[in-house]
């Protein structure tokens, strides 16, 4: 079980519309048997940490560097890849997806 294999899941339902439909009517042990079987087996809160995670990084991109990510960005050593999540996407990841608004987060 891996935060990679979500991340790697998220990003097929972001590039998919059949997926998001396939899994759109799977409960949540469906969807975990869907993205193992496309070879990104991850539990549950794998996905959920991958989306907290970049929540708030997306969040910090809109006040100050840490020193750490301002290092990074100064010395050309990384790149910040801050994507808009579909509320398609997001409602077939959790019931609980109350939002009616796309969700940015940094991947």
């Amino acid at each position: 079980m891996s935060k990679a294999n979500a991340k790697a899941f998220l990003k097929k339902l972001m590039e998919s519309k059949e997926l998001v439909e396939r899994c759109r009517t799977a409960d949540e042990q469906e969807r975990l048997q869907i993205a193992a079987a496309l070879g990104l087996a991850h539990t549950a809160s794998d996905m959920q940490a991958v989306i907290d995670d970049g929540m708030r990084k997306a969040q910090r991109r809109l006040g100050e560097l840490s020193e750490t990510e301002l290092e990074r960005v100064a010395g050309g050593q990384g790149s910040v890849r801050v994507v808009v999540i579909p509320v398609a996407v997001l409602q077939v990841l959790s019931a609980d997806a109350a939002s009616a608004n796309p969700l940015e987060i940094d991947l």
